[in-house]
């Protein structure tokens, strides 16, 4: 009948599927000897701050944007004080 079909696929894609799970978990343990608890403190590091290496990223490409400006202005000879080169 149209019903043990049914449960032959059925029963066909449960054991498919258990047997991905236990597949997936047991490569995941011989793959990965670290400790489930380190794993933890670093998803709870990362929920607390999810931005932190972009901010550091951001901080520092700011830093090196205000050197480059320090370093231009310094480069520019000061028109403000003397007026511009032309004029000497």
């Amino acid at each position: 009948m149209d019903f043990s079909r049914a449960f032959v696929i059925v029963g066909i894609a449960l054991v498919l599927v258990i047997l991905f799970n236990v597949a997936i978990y047991f490569g995941y343990g011989r793959k990965n000897s670290r400790n489930e608890f380190n794993d933890m403190i670093k998803a709870m590091k990362k929920m607390r701050s999810p931005w932190e290496e972009e901010d550091k990223d951001l901080h520092e490409l700011s830093r090196r944007v205000a050197a480059l400006k320090k370093d231009l202005d310094d480069d520019q000879p000061d028109t403000k004080k003397t007026g511009s080169p032309e004029q000497r």
